[in-house]
């Protein structure tokens, strides 16, 4: 009985040894762990500030280190983690906020007992936060709308005789300075990134106007504004350098904006929030006097017919008198000037182009083979009818080429063939029906087209 006593003693003991045992070590083990509040960050953007805040929460326990919170961004050198705080003692509970969790972005946040203030060691707790997009009060991006009516305004800068308003007096030479409101009227939302764009009237009016545009998530607001011109004479604006202004949110006391406006180039006023507005100013001289629109470019003659590498003549008239040519697989192909020649060394219908003042006009070339009869030159088109009808043999040396002229040399004037008068009369020897005919071995190549030359024909292009 005592000996079985002793046994269930001796296992008494050694459960509670256990227990102390685990106890211990439960008390001794290191733990850790992060909270984000919150873990979606919505984004307060009043205009200029495109970022929002976490508060990261971390707690740890029986630590033999440094604790160490780091934070990577994926994408961001190469999602390495960077140290974003680090604290002292074994247990603890301390809080270190994000202010720059991005639209659209996820960090993560890990929790580090390292030795030393840096991302590694042992790692205990891990959590994310997510940027939100679309930004602002869980209103879509495109749910945005902008104050409509008279929003673009203009005032005669050089009489200031009126406050803003549409239509406004003006004379030739004098200075107008326009204006445009934007503002976002949809509650709740944010416009981003919100352009403006000038539109320059491009044809000379005695009324011309200015069109001025906003747009932002995908939705437009366009108005105009008019001037009305004394004199009866045509006019367009010309953009005065230097004097475009922004007055917005992110620059309330207000900015230069670039010179590009003036080019059609937008200019990126910031983020409108709900009931935000901005200010776009700039200034534009009215042309004194207006421009003449030139007259319409035309290409005379409309259509021609030449033979090959014979000249086809052109004429232009209109634009504003300067011209220049191009002719497609012509010799030569383009050119400048009032008047153009071009040669075709193939059949067909060819196409000449000629343009002014960023006008075009065109005409068309028909060209045949030789002895189509062409229009385009003179032409001599008497035929030699003699005949001679036995086969005669012609030895045909090539001749040298052509040398270089040299100087103080005599040049005897040729005749208006073309040949020499030595050559002329050499040539009263020869038949006039004279046959030549290729050297071949056999029918095939005596009947091709290069191989003889029967009823000659004689042209002379003047």
């Amino acid at each position: 009985m005592n000996k079985f006593k002793l046994i269930f003693a001796t296992l008494i003991l050694t459960l509670l040894t256990v227990f102390a045992t685990a106890k211990v070590f439960a008390q001794t083990a290191p733990t850790g762990t992060l909270i984000p509040n919150p873990t979606t960050v919505t984004i307060a953007n009043s205009g200029s500030t495109d970022t929002g805040t976490s508060n990261i929460s971390a707690s740890w326990n029986n630590f033999t280190g440094t604790p160490v919170l780091c934070v990577a961004e994926p994408g961001t050198s190469g999602g390495a983690d960077s140290v974003m705080a680090s604290w002292s003692g074994a247990s603890d509970t301390k809080t270190s906020n994000a202010p720059w969790i991005t639209s659209g972005k996820t960090y993560t946040f890990k929790l580090f007992d390292n030795s030393s203030i840096a991302c590694g060691g042992t790692q205990f707790a891990t959590t994310t936060v997510t940027g939100a997009n679309p930004m602002t009060g869980g209103t879509p991006s495109g749910s945005v709308s902008f104050r409509t009516g008279d929003v673009v305004t203009a005032v005669n800068n050089t009489t200031r005789n009126a406050d803003w308003g549409d239509p406004v007096a003006a004379a030739p030479g004098q200075i107008i300075e326009f204006r445009m409101i934007v503002q976002n009227m949809t509650e709740g939302s944010v416009a981003r990134d919100v352009l403006v764009k000038a539109h320059f009237a491009s044809a000379a009016s005695s009324n011309p106007q200015m069109t001025m545009s906003a747009s932002a998530n995908g939705v437009t607001v366009s108005d105009t504004a008019t001037v009305n011109v004394s004199g009866g004479n045509t006019h367009l604006f010309v953009y005065e350098s230097g004097h475009t202004r922004v007055f917005s949110p992110a620059c309330p006391g207000g900015c230069n904006a670039d010179d590009s406006f003036r080019d059609g180039g937008p200019i990126n006023i910031g983020h409108l929030a709900f009931g935000e507005s901005a200010q776009i100013l700039f200034k534009a001289g009215i042309t004194n006097p207006g421009p003449v629109t030139p007259a319409a470019v035309v290409c005379v003659p409309g259509t021609q017919t030449v033979n090959i590498n014979q000249n086809a003549n052109f004429t232009a008239t209109g634009g504003n008198g300067t011209f220049s040519w191009s002719a497609p697989n012509g010799t030569p192909t383009s050119g400048s000037g009032a008047s153009f020649a071009t040669q075709y060394s193939t059949n067909g219908s060819k196409t000449v182009t000629v343009t002014s003042n960023g006008q075009n006009a065109t005409c068309t070339v028909t060209v045949n083979v030789t002895g189509g009869g062409g229009t385009g030159g003179t032409t001599n088109n008497n035929t030699n009818t003699n005949t001679n009808t036995q086969n005669q043999t012609v030895n045909v040396t090539q001749a040298a080429a052509a040398q270089p002229a040299v100087a103080g040399a005599k040049v005897t004037a040729l005749p208006k063939t073309g040949l020499p008068l030595t050559a002329l009369l050499g040539l009263g020897g020869l038949p006039l029906g004279l046959a030549l005919r290729k050297f071949s071995k056999g029918p095939a190549a005596e009947n091709a087209p290069e191989s003889i030359w029967e009823d000659r024909q004689i042209k002379i292009s003047s």
